[in-house]
């Protein structure tokens, strides 16, 4: 089984994604978004608000275009206290992401969604993990949204949490559902103590204990468990027992590149890839109005760019920019795509004549 995971998209470009998907040779079993940042994807379906509430949000009410049909008194609620009305989206990017799959999009919700934005987790081939398991051949896929939330502690922040208990009993239920299946995990949070350490808020472990101890009693049944939420441990993996933990997070500041885990899942081996999508304005030399020229002539990513030379029409159109510094961010460009370095020029100095001996480098900044 092939899947492609990533999660905590809070700022990166989810059509750059997109862009990934569709040039792709083969589609993945499934792609999994571990969750936060949901409302970047796809509306909620909002229903009519009660009537005593309607003075005070009558202008967003007239933009909201959908209904829920059933009254949902905890929905509403969340939907007032965040003050979250919002226009309707002209796509379902979940639905549109599912569409690159064999199985379907597996979504669930980070501590940072409100629970009432589990309501955009729809669409064709759209699951929500958490209520829902998928099972396929002998793998049962399963779900946990949130975090485990503990009082007191500064590390447990979010508005969608469950007592370690809750955690305990959803997974047990699962279980007794799917039957005796090798079992994937979906967690916005990863296990306690494994790739589970961050810095945001106080160096600590922002980890479940509950699914710690899941694994700790069903490490033979639990095959890989895909996680985010702690954005320092992006792009990382961890074997601990018979289990592979990923952490598939992203950072979120803008500009921060895309993480994306590829997982590969036989009878007898799990192969774990990566693949980074970096977005133009993390290109050296790219500023406001060069990125601005980029995206008007349609180099909207860095795989774009690199494919610029100067036999190509479309790089005539960057005349005003000087040679030298077209043909450098263009450079920069391939070293990033191809996530290697490119020696354009060796240099020759004195240190060619020092092979063999031990050298030292220091870089000293102020």
């Amino acid at each position: 089984m092939k899947i492609l995971a990533f999660s905590d998209w809070r700022f990166q470009d989810i059509e750059q994604f997109i862009d990934y998907l569709e040039r792709l040779k083969e589609k993945p079993d499934v792609i999994v978004y571990a969750g936060d940042g949901l409302k970047r994807f796809n509306n909620v379906p909002y229903m009519a608000v009660p009537k005593i509430l309607r003075d005070q949000y009558r202008e967003e009410l007239i933009k909201i275009q959908e209904p829920f049909g059933k009254f949902d008194k905890k929905i509403i609620e969340d939907i007032i206290r965040h003050n979250d009305i919002e226009y309707k989206m002209d796509v379902n990017k979940f639905e549109k992401i599912a569409s690159f799959s064999h199985y379907g999009l597996l979504v669930v919700a980070g501590n940072n969604d409100p629970y009432y934005r589990k309501k955009a987790i729809t669409g064709e081939k759209v699951v929500d993990i958490h209520d829902n398991s998928v099972i396929i051949d002998d793998y049962a896929i399963i779900g946990i949204e949130g975090i485990e939330g503990i009082e007191g502690s500064s590390s447990k922040i979010g508005l969608l949490q469950y007592t370690e208990k809750e955690i305990i009993d959803h997974l047990n239920t699962k279980v007794e559902q799917v039957g005796d299946r090798q079992l994937i995990i979906i967690s916005h949070s990863p296990p306690f103590k494994i790739l589970d350490f961050s810095i945001m808020y106080s160096q600590d472990y922002i980890g479940s204990h509950a699914l710690r101890d899941f694994i700790e009693k069903n490490s033979d049944k639990v095959r890989v468990v895909i996680s985010g939420h702690s954005h320092l441990q992006g792009g990382k993996f961890k074997k601990y027992k018979n289990t592979y933990v990923v952490n598939c997070a992203s950072h979120d500041m803008p500009g921060d590149p895309g993480r994306i885990a590829i997982v590969d899942i036989s009878d007898d081996n799990v192969d774990i890839g990566w693949k980074t999508l970096y977005e133009l304005s993390t290109v050296h030399r790219v500023g406001p109005k060069t990125y601005q020229k980029l995206i008007e002539h349609g180099i909207l990513n860095v795989k774009q760019l690199a494919a610029l030379r100067p036999s190509n029409k479309l790089y005539q159109k960057f005349s005003d920019i000087h040679q030298n510094t077209l043909n450098l961010i263009i450079n920069y460009a391939n070293a990033i795509d191809s996530e290697k370095i490119i020696i354009k020029k060796g240099i020759k100095s004195a240190l060619n004549n020092l092979e063999g001996k031990n050298i030292y480098f220091f870089d000293a900044e102020y």
